[in-house]
C-alpha cells in the first residue's frame, strides 16, 4: 500500500472539506498511510493522522510553508501528495520541482473561469470531478485522470418526495457557505419574483458566511421570508422538511448538495455551471441556462404545477446518485488510481 499525504491550505467546513476527508478515511479503509495536512480542521481524524501547518491558507506565508513541506515529504517519503483548493496547486507544482521521487496530484473541484491562468501552475497529475472542468488545453498538456464525487448512500423511503413541492408555500431550498461562489442574492431575487406571481415562498438556507447580514437586509427590504440556519448538523431533517432546491451559483464543481437533495427525491432547479449538467438534465431536473430571475421562476412553477413529471425526474436524480456517485467508489477509485501512479 502506498504511503499518501493529503494537503489542503484550511480544512473548515465545506465541499472540499467534506471530499477530502472522505478520501482521507476512504484510503485508510483500503490499507494506504495517510497523513493529513491543513492550516487548521473541525474534523476528526485518527491519532498521529493530522498535521497542523499555521498560515498553510496565507499566500504571504507561502515560501516558508512550501519549504516546510519540502522537508516533510522528504523525511517520510511520501509517494503520493494529493492537494485540494486552488493555492494547493501552485504548491504542488513548486514540490515537484524539489521530490522528484514523489507523485503530486492537483485535485480539481471548480471551473475557475476568473482564474484561468491558475491552470498554467499545476503538478503534472491532475484528478477530476469531471472532464467539464478541465480546459482542453490543460487535458493535451497533463495527465488527467477522472473520478466521480461520492456521498454517503442513504436508505430514505420513496415517500419522502412526496411532500416536497406543493403549490400552497414554495420553500426554495439550499445548502451551502453564503459568499460570492453560490450567490443567494440571486435567490432572494427568484423568490420575489413568485411572489410578485401571487406565491407564498419561503428561503431556507443551510449554511453561514460573509454574506449573512447583507442577504438579511436585501430579504427585509424586498418582503422576501428568509430563514438563515447557520451550520446545520442534522441535514437529514433540513431535506425532510421539503422544498425546490435552487441552485444560482456564480461557479461551481459538481456540488455535493446537489447529490445529498437528490437522494431525498427533492427537485432540484440549477443554472450550468461546472460540471451540473453531469447530473443535472432534462430528465433528472430543471436546468436554467439563461440566468434570468424568471427563468428561474418558470422552472420553480414547472416543479409545482407538472407533480407526475416531476415525481418521474426526481426518482431518475435518485437512481442516479445511487449508481454513479456512491463514496465507497469514490475512494475505491482513488485507491485504485494512488496505486497506479505510484507503482504500488
Amino acid at each position: 500500500m502506498a504511503n499518501v499525504l493529503i494537503v489542503i491550505p484550511d480544512h473548515e467546513y465545506g465541499g472540499e472539506e467534506n471530499r477530502s476527508h472522505r478520501i482521507y478515511r476512504g484510503l485508510k479503509e483500503k490499507g494506504h498511510s495517510v497523513t493529513f495536512v491543513s492550516s487548521d480542521t473541525q474534523y476528526e481524524f485518527d491519532g498521529g493522522d493530522f498535521s497542523r501547518l499555521p498560515g498553510l491558507n496565507n499566500w504571504l506565508l507561502l515560501p516558508i510553508n512550501v519549504i516546510k513541506l519540502i522537508f516533510l515529504v522528504r523525511k517520510r517519503q511520501f509517494d503520493v501528495v494529493l492537494l485540494f483548493k486552488r493555492k494547493s496547486g501552485f504548491i504542488g507544482w513548486v514540490l515537484e520541482k524539489f521530490c522528484g521521487q514523489t507523485k503530486f496530484v492537483f485535485n480539481v473541484a471548480n471551473a475557475w473561469q476568473g482564474k484561468k491562468f491558475l491552470w498554467d501552475y499545476l503538478p503534472a497529475h491532475i484528478c477530476t470531478l469531471s472532464m467539464r472542468l478541465v480546459p482542453e488545453r490543460v487535458i493535451k498538456k497533463k495527465l488527467v485522470t477522472e473520478i466521480k464525487i461520492g456521498v454517503p448512500l442513504l436508505a430514505i423511503e420513496d415517500e419522502v418526495g412526496e411532500p416536497l413541492a406543493c403549490s400552497e408555500q414554495i420553500r426554495l431550498i439550499s445548502a451551502g457557505k453564503l459568499n460570492y461562489q453560490k450567490n443567494h442574492f440571486k435567490m432572494i431575487d427568484v423568490a420575489k419574483e413568485l411572489i410578485d406571481r401571487g406565491h407564498k415562498v419561503l428561503v431556507d438556507i443551510a449554511g453561514d458566511g460573509p454574506n449573512r447580514d447583507q442577504l438579511s437586509n436585501m430579504a427585509e427590504k424586498l418582503g422576501v421570508s428568509l430563514q438563515l440556519r447557520g451550520q446545520v448538523s442534522n441535514m437529514h431533517e433540513f431535506y425532510c422538511l421539503g422544498g425546490v432546491y435552487l441552485q444560482v451559483s456564480n461557479f461551481e464543481g459538481m456540488p455535493n448538495a446537489l447529490l445529498e437533495a437528490g437522494q431525498y427525491r427533492i427537485p432540484i432547479v440549477a443554472n450550468a455551471v461546472g460540471a451540473t449538467e453531469d447530473i443535472v438534465r432534462d430528465d433528472t431536473g430543471w436546468i436554467v441556462k439563461s440566468g434570468d430571475v424568471r427563468d428561474y421562476a418558470n422552472a420553480v412553477e414547472s416543479v409545482i404545477n407538472t407533480s407526475n413529471d416531476t415525481k418521474n425526474k426526481t426518482s431518475r436524480m435518485k437512481a442516479l446518485v445511487a449508481a454513479e456517485h456512491d463514496v465507497a467508489a469514490m475512494c475505491s477509485g482513488y485507491s485504485q488510481y494512488i496505486s497506479n501512479i505510484s507503482g504500488d
